[in-house]
């Protein structure tokens, strides 16, 4: 399956989720409510959030990175998106490298690598759910090695 593009996306593999973030993929999907239809859609191999400009985008990945995901690695001088990736919709790319994800410009769709794009998952194919999100504490202090502004 594929996620559709709109503007900023943050792209995060739900496997990445379900090691990750605290409680798993259930809980990020009840911490993530309100938003799920909104801003919010995945897919069941990716998980899709969004922002209209850099600096939501740059809120949305520290958070991302408060709850145990590393945004950034650096391999052989070249910083690429590790456990999330950035898209930008208005270029069909990510903002630094992501050898995970692919995307198709004219359908604006992305996907995992390697596998088969399927059918596009946007917002108006998730239901709306009515209950208000649920906010969970930072695990730890976010501390990046780069400043986000270089890569959004």
């Amino acid at each position: 399956m594929a996620i559709r593009l709109r503007a900023l996306n943050l792209l995060v593999p739900i496997h990445a989720i379900e090691r990750r973030y605290p409680g798993g993929l259930e809980a990020c999907i009840d911490d993530h409510e309100a938003l799920i239809g909104e801003r919010v859609w995945f897919d069941g191999r990716l998980w899709r959030d969004g922002a209209d400009d850099p600096e939501a985008m740059r809120e949305l990945v520290e958070g991302w990175a408060c709850v145990g995901l590393k945004p950034l690695v650096c391999v052989d001088g070249v910083w690429r998106w590790a456990e999330l990736c950035v898209v930008d919709a208005m270029t069909g790319a990510p903002t630094l490298p992501c050898p995970w994800i692919e995307v198709d410009t004219e359908r604006s769709t992305a996907w995992l690598a390697g596998e088969a794009p399927g059918a596009a998952v946007g917002p108006d194919d998730i239901p709306r759910p009515g209950r208000t999100i649920a906010v969970r504490p930072a695990a730890r202090p976010l501390v990046l090695e780069t400043p986000l502004a270089v890569v959004l």
